[in-house]
């Protein structure tokens, strides 16, 4: 018999009995079994939540590929220490296979919960058995520094407040955020994470990354302070000290074994002071509590710029941009920064930090990733795409050996006023970028801009037909020309 076993409490174990080529008929085919863990405050326990209906099982080195599944009641309890049973079926022998599982609800349509673990092994004939750490899918976020401008104005360029289109709930920026999307109430007051707390000044969250098993998220304050925070029960681990320049991205490996935090003056991110690249070599022991070891690299002056965005290559090196930060000083200034050579990619070993191979220089260039199939993308601002209607923005595609889209060659999309880009992994969108819409501007100037999600798909060739919204919602006002301390009517950037 093929089955998964539910324990009388917060702990699902599944068992199954594993099928030679699918069949549960052999003798001794062997077992496997998963044990389920999820917190013990229900708020954050998909276990308890009554909309579960199913659970998954998924293979992420297969495009997803569903495994097994079951039928789920939180609601029923079995009595007298007997454990339930669960309709399985059979598991298929697997080889080292990241799985993940998922708790569904809504006829499958909703994801409640999500676990991760790897380098499973299901062997013929043997008995295994695996823990999943099931987790709300929650997102975090937090504010940087306020921008306030002074009054009255002074010089010609001066920062402007956006504050008063932000909650008064949310305008404390020393706090990191909780939300649950498939909450009632979707910000987790009772959750927010003052990271810099009672023991030193508050100070705001400037960067963070998510481990891809979910479990943990690393964010750095503005007092130079490197958190982990345990997303199974929204706690912090103390802070490693991280003295230097700000932190303003950083990216974990794609195993969790190392991370690297780009860090540069905001105020002068001169070519010449060259910013700074620290790598956590060991993620685990960070999030263990044992290890603090953040290595600062020597990069040396870049006539670009400091180092801006970084991306983990399928052959385990770091490759990261150098250039002006988007943002800065008004930019992308496209009119000085159009050109090769305005942004370069060097790349790095994450385990001795040496610098591989030879720089290769790009087009203004504000972001790198890769795709989970092993596809480089660049985000180029102000480069124009051969299928462009008007705008410059472009998203530059590397396609992987053996990649079909274009013949395997490079090729660009158009992407008008996104400077950064989301790679998803492990299902069936691939890349997400947040821009504008690409329209000619009217001759008499009333042109309005309206923003656009520009989605592309896994193995797709072109984004899918942008999602277009309005901005009024979204427009922050983040400069303000002046003329003698005036603030000049039109002189506001968006």
């Amino acid at each position: 018999m093929c089955k998964w076993v539910l324990s009388p409490v917060q702990v699902l174990f599944l068992g199954a009995v594993v099928g030679w080529l699918g069949g549960c008929g052999d003798a001794n085919p062997g077992t496997v079994s998963f044990l389920v863990t999820s917190p013990d405050d229900h708020a954050l326990s998909p276990l308890a939540d009554p909309r579960v209906t199913s659970l998954e099982l998924r293979d992420l080195q297969n495009k997803n590929a569903l495994i097994a599944s079951a039928s789920y009641d939180p609601t029923r309890r079995p009595g007298g220490g007997k454990p339930e049973d669960l309709g399985l079926g059979p598991v298929p022998l697997l080889t080292r296979r990241d799985l993940r599982l998922v708790a569904l609800g809504s006829a499958g349509q909703q994801v409640l919960g999500l676990a991760l673990t790897r380098n499973i092994e299901v062997a013929y004939g043997q008995s295994q058995s695996y823990t999943f750490n099931l987790r709300r899918p929650l997102f975090f976020f937090g504010g940087n520094q306020p921008l306030v401008a002074p009054y009255p104005f002074t010089g010609n360029d001066t920062v402007f407040s956006p504050g008063r289109q932000i909650e008064d709930q949310l305008r404390d920026d020393s706090f990191l955020r909780v939300i649950d999307p498939n909450s009632g109430t979707p910000l987790l007051s009772q959750y927010d994470v003052q990271l810099d707390g009672a023991a030193m000044p508050a100070s705001s969250v400037v960067a963070s990354a998510a481990t891809a098993d979910g479990l943990a998220v690393l964010a750095a304050t503005l007092s130079g302070n490197l958190y982990v925070i345990d997303t199974l029960h929204v706690k912090a681990t103390a802070p490693v000290q991280i003295a230097g320049p700000q932190v303003h991205a950083m990216v974990v490996s794609p195993k969790d074994e190392s991370a690297v935090l780009l860090r540069y003056d905001l105020a002068n991110p001169a070519p010449e002071r060259g910013g700074q690249i620290a790598l956590v070599r060991d993620v685990a022991g960070l999030r263990a509590g044992t290890s603090k070891d953040v290595m600062t690299l020597p990069i040396g002056p870049s006539p670009q710029g400091p180092p801006i965005s970084a991306a983990y290559a399928p052959d385990g090196r770091v490759e990261v941009i150098f250039g002006t930060p988007a943002g800065f000083g008004g930019d992308p200034d496209c009119g000085a920064l159009s050109g090769i050579g305005k942004s370069v990619l060097r790349r790095f070993d994450p385990k001795s930090g040496m610098e591989s191979g030879t720089p290769t220089m790009l087009n203004y260039t504000s972001a790198v990733a890769y795709t989970s199939a092993g596809d480089r993308l660049l985000m180029q601002p102000c480069t124009t795409a051969k299928k462009a209607m008007m705008r410059d923005g472009r998203l530059l595609i590397q396609p992987r050996p053996g990649a079909t889209c274009n013949g395997g060659k490079d090729f660009d999309l158009p992407s008008p006023g996104a400077a950064s880009l989301a790679v998803v992994a492990g299902g069936r969108v691939a890349v997400v970028a947040i821009g504008r819409d690409d329209v000619n501007d009217d001759p008499n100037d009333l042109t309005v801009a309206r923003g656009a999600v520009r989605v592309l798909e896994e193995d797709a060739c072109d984004f899918s037909a942008p999602s277009i919204f309005p901005l009024g919602d979204w427009l922050l006002p983040y400069r303000v020309k002046t003329a003698d301390g005036v603030p000049v009517l039109g002189g506001v950037e968006i």
